[in-house]
């Protein structure tokens, strides 16, 4: 059964997202789109501007940069790869052969007042499985001082490099991996590594939030896709952890076809992962880490994203294949009042729902038991804008409280 929104719903979603741009100092332009698991828009609205300063208004086919939802696919390119047994999940072998940098990955311990880094060896290999669960021991790495640092260090993440694997395994860049096996059969034209020029001229312009609260228009964040030609265009890297630029209803439509056991909304006879993939993706891959999310998470890149807050009660943590799983358990309760977090999961999710963000403030999630998925974006950093959070939290609250089942079924009326 397909879902719908009440009227009353819709009116108070559009309302509640116009005051959010209204006014100095709020969020400039935002977009939300709502699906069901048949590709059909349950909801959709764009308020404010596409740039701080001009009048031109914020539009649904704006590109945005997707930063960090680009692990969602990345990691659905490696799944693929898994289940025509070309990668393995937990193949420690197999991962050192295919990226034979990884064998002899150290873990840096200390780094001394002369910046000399001290380094150990590590326990456990890396898989693929730790590469998509951010469970291999990589992280986002900047120094934290002037001086200068006397060793070289991998910036790459695990899924960055769960995207060489693919192309490595595959023959294809990560671009033509995602165009030929996930964009093609959704019939996905404007999600890319390399924009064209006409995606450079409806680019969503970028922003930053000062620490005094002051919006402004500010460089863009992932400029070298944007002002790159010729040779260094060719030769650019595809990253798998934060690379593409599109449009939010075609990242929907990758949204929409996990809810439907991966068949395509554009074409139901095609699927571009299977059912049993599908249910391993959602299921908690860190049950022995319940409380991974009680401590503050430092923001490892400052220019571009806030301390996350910690969860503050008991609710287990969960991570799976894809992204953060909240909540583990249906009825869930909310915060206690004047604590601080976001707390989406308490908006009316299903259980187990899957979520991710990017960090110019896009948030995307997909319940699989209530068959909805959405991304609320925006393009103004750091990451964690209290202003996108609390209103992504009362966009969510309220698409829950108004969602209904239509008449409608795989897009043709019944009955």
């Amino acid at each position: 059964m397909s879902k719908c929104l009440s009227k009353s719903a819709e009116a108070a979603i559009r309302s509640t997202i116009d005051n959010a741009t209204a006014g100095e100092n709020k969020i400039p332009g935002f977009v939300t789109v709502v699906v069901g698991k048949y590709g059909e828009q349950i909801f959709s609205h764009v308020s404010g501007t596409r740039k701080l300063g001009t009048k031109e208004p914020m539009a649904l086919d704006q590109i945005f940069y997707l930063a960090s939802c680009t692990k969602l696919v990345s990691i659905i390119a490696a799944l693929q790869l898994v289940e025509q047994g070309k990668l393995a999940l937990d193949d420690a072998d197999q991962v050192e052969e295919i990226c034979p940098e990884l064998e002899a990955v150290r873990i840096l311990e200390k780094v001394d007042e002369s910046g000399n880094g001290y380094f150990m060896e590590k326990k456990n290999r890396i898989t693929l499985r730790r590469l998509l669960t951010h469970t291999a021991g990589f992280g986002y790495c900047r120094p934290q001082s002037n001086r200068s640092i006397k060793f070289d260090y991998l910036t790459l993440i695990g899924v960055e490099w769960a995207g060489i694997m693919v192309e490595r395994v595959s023959k294809l860049s990560l671009g033509e991996y995602f165009q030929e096996n996930i964009f093609l059969p959704l019939d996905i034209k404007n999600i890319t590594f390399l924009p064209t020029e006409q995606m450079k001229a409806n680019l969503a312009g970028m922003h930053t939030r000062d620490p005094d609260g002051t919006v402004r228009v500010c460089e863009h964040v992932y400029n070298p896709p944007l002002v790159a030609q010729g040779d260094d265009l060719a030769n650019l890297f595809h990253n798998a952890g934060g690379g593409l630029f599109g449009q939010i209803p075609e990242y929907c439509q990758i949204l929409a076809a996990l809810l439907n056991d991966g068949l395509s909304p554009a074409n139901p006879t095609i699927r571009i992962l299977s059912p049993a993939t599908i249910a391993e993706a959602f299921t908690n891959q860190i049950p022995h880490w319940p409380h991974f999310r009680r401590q503050c998470m430092p923001p490892p890149l400052t220019d571009l994203t806030r301390a996350i807050w910690p969860q503050r009660d008991d609710r287990p943590q969960g991570w799976g294949l894809l992204g953060m799983l909240a909540p583990l358990r249906e009825g869930e309760a909310p915060l206690k009042a004047g604590e601080e977090g976001v707390a989406v999961e308490t908006t009316g999710r299903g259980a187990m729902t899957t979520y991710w963000t990017g960090s110019p403030n896009l948030y995307w999630w997909c319940d699989r038991e209530k068959e909805v998925a959405g991304v609320v974006a925006a393009q103004i950093v750091p990451l964690a804008d209290a202003h996108v959070l609390a209103l992504w939290r009362e966009i969510e609250s309220l698409i829950y409280a108004g969602l209904e089942d239509s008449a409608l079924e795989s897009g043709v009326e019944s009955g």
